[in-house]
């Protein structure tokens, strides 16, 4: 919380437009309310010696705080959080939200999350908070994969929350991973048809690389 903001008057924010689908309006600008992440997936750089699965958490009150300052500074009414996994912990993320109604701030807002994390609880009050879309690292289509790579979340668990997502009204998108070590090609297909089957309202495939700090690396 004592760190200052981002420097956002060294910037022409009209020069800088998000790619489509992770702004809701413009002008629009990118947050972070905490560093790291605690879980252990074996592709991200997050888990090993950059940040060692400690998170640190900026309070409510000092997001709220930015966000007010981007209002009445520059205008800007639609944030991007970069946060590893936003919505954790649960109670910080429902006081944001309830914060937000109470105050009648109306921002537009998207995040990153985990299937695993979620509950309609949380998509209904962060639907009515303001957030329209919310970006989930699936990664694979085979359960093999993800306890290989210590991802720790099922096929099942993707199937509900990207379904439940959409339901809410809250854009989904869902992230894939192609190529790891090991993995066959009819894994990859696997992979592919799983994203079909799951019909995200976006989908992005990358090709693994080896991340430095990552266990994989």
């Amino acid at each position: 919380d004592s760190l200052p903001y981002p420097a956002r008057h060294l910037l022409d924010l009209d020069k800088y437009i998000p790619p489509p689908g992770n702004y809701y309006r413009l002008p629009s600008t990118g947050i972070l309310s905490s560093r790291g992440c605690p879980f252990q997936c074996t592709y991200c750089a997050r888990t090993g010696s950059r940040f060692q699965n400690k998170v640190k958490l900026r309070s409510v009150e000092s997001i709220i705080r930015e966000i007010e300052f981007c209002i009445s500074t520059y205008g800007i009414y639609d944030f991007r959080f970069y946060d590893d996994v936003f919505v954790i912990p649960k109670a910080r993320l429902l006081k944001f939200c309830q914060e937000l109604i109470r105050k009648k701030i109306k921002i537009s807002w998207n995040c990153y999350s985990r299937v695993d994390t979620m509950d309609i609880e949380l998509l209904r009050i962060m639907r009515k908070a303001g957030c329209y879309h919310i970006k989930y690292g699936v990664e694979f289509g085979t359960q093999k994969w993800l306890n290989n790579t210590k991802k720790n979340t099922t096929l099942e668990q993707a199937r509900k929350t990207i379904n439940a997502t959409k339901k809410t009204g809250i854009a989904a998108k869902a992230s894939f991973m192609l190529g790891m070590p090991g993995e066959t090609i009819e894994e990859m297909r696997q992979t592919i048809n799983f994203a079909k089957e799951l019909n995200p309202t976006y989908t992005t495939f990358s090709i693994f690389s080896p991340m430095p700090g990552s266990e994989l690396f």
